[in-house]
């Protein structure tokens, strides 16, 4: 995993077609809210082509930690914006998985089945509440 200060000195030495960039957006259950509610993100996620067992592992997490570090909600209805690098996808991709653990049923995971790349590219976040 790459480790710099700010995500504008990571992205100056990448160049487009190098990484698949995933933003994301997760607030906590307003429902089941309680004060210490966080969020972080296993640093073993990946994506793979949908139908393929290739994993490409997480490059950068932006704006999120990674396991055991910890982001801690400030009211039940804060959200938080992150994006998530990857390798480049190979060209002609049309879904992909995102598993943070597989095979897991947990609750609170950023496991997404059968994504349409269409929706990747289209810059629209993906959400889990």
């Amino acid at each position: 995993m790459i480790r710099t200060e700010t995500i504008e000195e990571f992205e100056t030495h990448i160049e487009e077609g190098e990484l698949t960039v995933i933003h994301f957006i997760t607030r906590p259950n307003i429902v089941n809210y309680t004060i210490g509610w966080w969020v972080n993100v296993i640093g073993s996620i990946f994506i793979r082509p949908c139908g393929t067992k290739d994993k490409l592992g997480l490059v950068l997490a932006h704006n999120i930690p990674v396991a055991p570090a910890k982001y801690y909600f400030k009211n039940a209805h804060e959200q938080l914006h992150f994006t998530l690098f990857f390798p480049a996808l190979p060209k002609g991709t049309t879904h992909i998985d995102i598993v943070e653990e597989e095979g897991s049923n947990r609750i609170g995971l950023y496991n997404f089945y059968r994504v349409p790349m269409s929706k990747i590219n289209s810059g629209v976040p993906l959400q889990r509440h």
